[in-house]
């Protein structure tokens, strides 16, 4: 359904109004008032665009340091967060702290899709799967082969160590039709410059069902369709099979989970492989203790593998190195692999049980979850079971391990989340009296449909053996100071975050006893695992409140629409583009006459209605009865695209004067221009338009695009490659001929500075010589023209002044680059003069069109931002650019100074600016855009809804995906934007929080009166379509859910 162009005062906050004694405060009312905007919004609910389901996630080990991805902000807090899609689409993710989980970067699918599901929706009722598992790894040991090399030379096997600790991490997945085990060139340090695309596979093998990886990160283990596991060396980035484990039984027994036990000390190196196809011979003798090295350089061995069978079968396979066969194999996990147990589960009615999933706890503990719903504990060593709860309904298809252990979540089918805890009960069998045992705890239902991946962060990690003295982030080292958090996704669209904290302490137990103590107030302030990042509050899974994530894309926009009169509404799918026509509210067509009519509605209110309104009305009341049920809907899909792609679609922009239309994947961009044919739009592919951009790129891997804008004249197209971090302007034809000229080519997000100095919370670079770049205050950009050097060495000069008396932290940075960053915002100025861009390595560059060179880069914002753009040319505007981080905070940089505006502070700081209390980040900003005033001979062709505005140049409009909100920078810059009375309270606990971040408010804080408004959610676009008209896209979940397979309910009992 749609309400395209209903008259909605739609940045209004919406309280009732009441008198104030103090004539100020009437004045500020007053004021308000005035600004007061009644627009048109075209609430579209049409455009049939849906995000993918998730079907896996992963969380890098707690041994990698975040930090190094550069993000900023709290990201080095926890580990990265890898969300798989069911159309193949890994979404890589950073902690943002209040935020919650924050969108890096997008890795595009690369798997074909069938012909039938090729419009990239996924299509009927059960959509296609093209992913299924995810895994990080991370090499901290060295490998047999770099064993012997680095023998007795302690110094190179050090570095070599270190160079893992940075760069060992990688990702791995089963995807496409066919199930096969891939590798992602995820974008981490050491990384190629070809991120995104699928680094390695293994096509031979058969489908996959199962994935696990060993605890040292050196092996992969995959469950195939064919009965049986393969072993799979990945030490020093190898891919390579070593070993085929014959899961037996009647029938064709597929291995449906994996779990790999605690890795035990290597105890040989026989048959020590030393590269693809090259082994050693070796003897039982030749062990890890001959070499010189200390133990812990050497690769521990798993000693055994836990497989969950599709035969109620649970199996346990042991390493050729833990039995006495003593065979090795490559990387030390070939050979022949012995089944030593076999522990059967219950069937129902002669059916199979399904083992869904296991784990392995340290003690050797395994842990089964199964399609009747029953969560089952093992004896490992013995095969024996030892406890059993039916604690779901139906199937558990996810299972993990709490972080200290001593807690367990299943999840499955029925939707709920169930808690196990180990306790420590009274037992007349042992000596000691007490014995540990495990009970079911609580259980919630957070989501709609079936849960299909589950992690807590920081994640659970069996203990190694002889662990590193390397300073290496070990498993418990974020464990016992942070509040753990689950993350969970399904069918259901949404990632759920909750926090799940141990049980209280012994104290706060005894609190319960007695309601009057105040025992338990005191313990949890003090605890430090009491503050929840997720909610206000307590941070015990059974009490806490949890948060569903927005489906809403944080970093790609899927839609777009082209400003003016031609308004052309964009969607672009997974692999297919969509494009609508909107109405103009003066055409008086379907739901776009309830905005004329409401328009005269309160034209007559006000007792302004005259004699031609009243039979225009009667004219339009003769025409709908015309019309019927056929009348018009104030929308027309006016063209459909299903494309022949590399990847997913990841970029797409068309023109403000709607004759061109570009998307682009990983691989290549496509330009299509676009006339109208009988109503219809008709596409026609620009094929030389990739021949001559090929040509001017410094990158030989295709002319894909991560971004893509066209300038407000459409005569440029800006794009920014998806690889080379290089910005490319093209020229577009006008007539004809299809001509294109690539005008100007910017590599700078292809260099990158070594060092960087942090000034309260913004990074500033600094070059060689250790000078800040920019201007006194140590805060500002520095320009790139030639003849301003000798200033330039002035202002360092005063700069490092500034820094002996510890206004600036000399604490360099991280990330420092090998390969070019991605480019992941581009905004263009309205007069078309400036061009800004930002990358996933926090450098913001402004580029001057005319000029066609780098005007400057701005100091390094403490994270990536989330939303660009320029504050629209006036005559008492200085040209600004504006940044918007995912933290809410914004940021005006002027281009005429090369500074930050000084009266723009109070909207980066938390005491003055309200929007960083939401726990949702900014998704865009805009500015209305000015027409000129209509003579009187055309005035019909602006409707008075939009001349009745009050346009202001100074009027931003923030929206996220359940928010809107519009800030008056000239109430900003003339400190006059206190709060009206109507504002609404702030609450305790954000003004806490902008305390203990900001300090105490002094008397002369500036206060910014910000209003927001909740009416639209969840939103994908929020932007003008031109002066005084709005489009607003949203995707409501009844909408989203009719195209989702069903959800399991319980069946009623006793027939009723």
């Amino acid at each position: 359904m749609s309400v395209a162009g209903s008259l909605d005062p739609s940045l209004d906050h919406e309280m009732d109004s009441n008198q104030d004694d103090s004539h100020q405060q009437q004045q500020n009312d007053q004021d308000y008032q005035r600004r007061r905007k009644a627009l048109p919004v075209h609430r579209c609910r049409f455009p049939d665009w849906s995000p993918s389901p998730i079907a896996a996630i992963a969380i890098t080990p707690t041994s990698f340091d975040t930090a190094l991805l550069n993000f900023g902000g709290q990201s080095t807090e926890r580990g990265l967060l890898a969300v798989g899609r069911a159309n193949g689409d890994v979404e890589l993710m950073c902690w943002g702290g209040h935020q919650g989980w924050v969108a890096w970067r997008t890795l595009p699918s690369s798997f074909q899709t069938p012909p039938s599901t090729s419009n990239g929706n996924g299509g009927g009722k059960r959509p296609l799967t093209l992913l299924s598992h995810l895994t990080f790894t991370h090499q901290l040991t060295l490998s047999p082969s770099d064993l012997k090399l680095y023998d007795g030379d302690l110094s190179s096997a050090t570095v070599e160590i270190e160079r893992l600790k940075r760069e060992g991490v990688r990702l791995f997945g089963v995807g496409g039709v066919s199930s096969e085990l891939v590798e992602w060139e995820w974008g981490g340090p050491g990384a190629k410059k070809e991120v995104g695309r699928i680094k390695a596979t293994l096509p031979s093998l058969p489908p996959i069902f199962a994935l696990a990886a060993s605890r040292t990160s050196s092996h992969l283990a995959i469950g195939c369709e064919d009965s049986t596991i393969r072993i799979i060396n990945i030490l020093d980035d190898e891919l390579e099979q070593v070993a085929r484990i014959d899961v037996g039984g009647p029938g064709r027994v597929r291995a449906l989970s994996l779990a790999w036990g605690p890795p035990a000390e290597s105890p040989s190196m026989v048959g020590v492989s030393l590269g693809k196809g090259k082994t050693r011979e070796g003897s039982p003798s030749d062990d890890v203790s001959s070499s010189s090295l200390p133990a812990h350089f050497a690769t521990p061995t798993e000693p055994y593998l836990i497989a969950g069978c599709s035969n109620s079968s649970i199996r346990r396979f042991d390493s050729p190195l833990s039995s006495s066969n003593g065979g090795g194999g490559k990387g030390g996990g070939g050979g022949t692999w012995k089944p030593t147990h076999r522990m059967t589960l219950d069937q129902l009615k002669g059916e199979k049980t399904v083992v869904w999933s296991v784990v392995v706890l340290e003690d050797g503990t395994v842990v089964s979850g199964d399609s009747m719903g029953n969560v089952k504990f093992w004896d490992g060593k013995m095969g024996t079971q030892t406890q059993s709860f039916r604690a779901h309904k139906a199937d558990v298809l996810c299972l993990t391990v709490g972080s200290t252990g001593t807690s367990l979540f299943t999840s499955g089918v029925d939707q709920k989340t169930t808690e196990f805890r180990l306790v420590s009960v009274s037992s007349s069998k042992t000596q000691a009296g007490r014995v540990s045992r495990w009970i079911q705890a609580s259980g919630r239902r957070m989501h709609s449909h079936d849960v299909r991946a589950m992690i807590i962060s920081p994640p659970y990690a069996l203990p190694i053996p002889n662990p590193s003295p390397l300073g290496v982030r070990g498993p418990g080292s974020r464990v016992l100071n942070q509040v753990p958090i689950i993350t969970s996704g399904g069918l259901d669209l949404s990632l759920i975050i909750v926090a799940a904290s141990p049980i209280p302490s012994t104290s706060t137990s005894i609190a319960k006893t007695n309601p009057n103590s105040k025992t338990k107030s005191i313990t949890t302030s003090t605890n430090p695992l009491s503050i929840n990042p997720i909610s206000d509050s307590p941070t015990e899974f059974e009490t806490t409140i949890h948060r569903r994530a927005a489906y809403v894309p944080q970093r790609t926009r899927p839609f777009v629409v082209a400003h003016g009169d031609v308004r052309l509404l964009v969607c672009r799918r997974a692999r297919s583009v969509g494009v609508w026509k909107l109405e103009d509210p003066k055409g008086g067509a379907g739901s776009l006459r309830g905005v004329e009519k409401a328009w005269r509605k309160r034209r007559e209110m006000f007792g302004i209605r005259d004699e031609e309104e009243e039979e225009e009305e009667e004219e339009e009341g003769e025409e709908e009865e015309k019309e019927g049920e056929e009348g018009g809907k104030g929308w027309k899909k006016v063209l459909e695209m299903v494309l022949k792609l590399q990847t997913n679609l990841v970029a797409s922009a068309i023109s403000d004067d709607g004759k061109w239309l570009a998307v682009a994947d990983l691989y290549e961009t496509k330009l299509f221009k676009l006339s109208w044919r009988d109503g219809e739009l008709v596409p026609r592919r620009q094929k030389t338009f990739s021949t001559a951009l090929s040509s001017s790129l410094p990158s030989s891997l295709g002319t894909g695009s991560s971004n893509l804008a066209f300038t407000p004249d459409s005569s440029k197209l800006v794009l920014s490659t998806s690889f080379s971090g290089v910005i490319a302007i093209i020229e577009l034809p006008t007539g004809k001929e299809e001509v294109f000229v690539v005008d100007s080519v910017f590599g700078e997000h292809g260099r990158h500075a070594q060092g960087e100095r942090e000034i309260r919370g913004v990074a500033v670079r600094t070059g060689a010589n250790g000078k800040l770049n920019g201007v006194a205050n140590g805060v500002n950009g520095h320009s790139h023209d030639d003849d301003d050097d000798d200033d330039d060495d002035e202002d360092d000069e005063d700069e490092d002044e500034e820094m002996e008396d510890g206004s600036v932290d000399a604490t360099p940075a991280f990330g420092v680059l090998d390969k070019p960053a991605t480019v992941v915002l581009l905004a263009i100025s309205s007069d078309g003069k400036w061009l800004a861009s930002a990358d996933l390595e926090r450098k913001v560059c402004v580029f001057d069109l005319e000029r066609k060179k780098l005007l400057t880069t701005l100091p390094t914002p403490s994270h990536v931002p989330s939303a660009l753009t320029f504050l629209p040319p006036s005559p008492l505007n200085e040209p600004t650019l504006i940044f918007v981080l995912p933290t809410n905070s914004i940021s005006l940089f002027s281009l005429t100074s090369l500074r930050f505006l000084p009266w723009a502070v109070p909207l980066s700081t938390l005491t003055s600016n309200t929007l960083m209390d939401l726990r949702e980040p900014v998704l865009g900003i805009t500015f209305e855009p000015r027409i000129e005033a209509p003579t009187h001979s055309s005035k019909a062709k602006v409707h008075e809804s939009r001349l009745a505005s009050l346009w202001s140049d100074q009027l931003a409009v923030l929206w996220g995906a359940n928010w809107v909100a519009k800030v008056d920078l000239d109430e900003v810059r003339n400190n006059s934007a206190a709060p009206t009375k109507n504002a609404p309270v702030r609450r305790e606990a954000d003004r806490k929080r902008a305390r203990d971040e900001d300090g105490e408010p002094s008397k002369d804080v500036v206060k910014v009166d910000i209003r927001t408004t909740r009416r639209y959610q969840p939103l994908v676009l929020f932007d003008f379509v031109g002066q005084g008209e709005l489009v607003a896209v949203e995707r409501v979940w009844w909408d989203l859910a009719k195209d989702l397979p069903e959800a399991w309910a319980q069946s009623s009992r006793f027939g009723s």
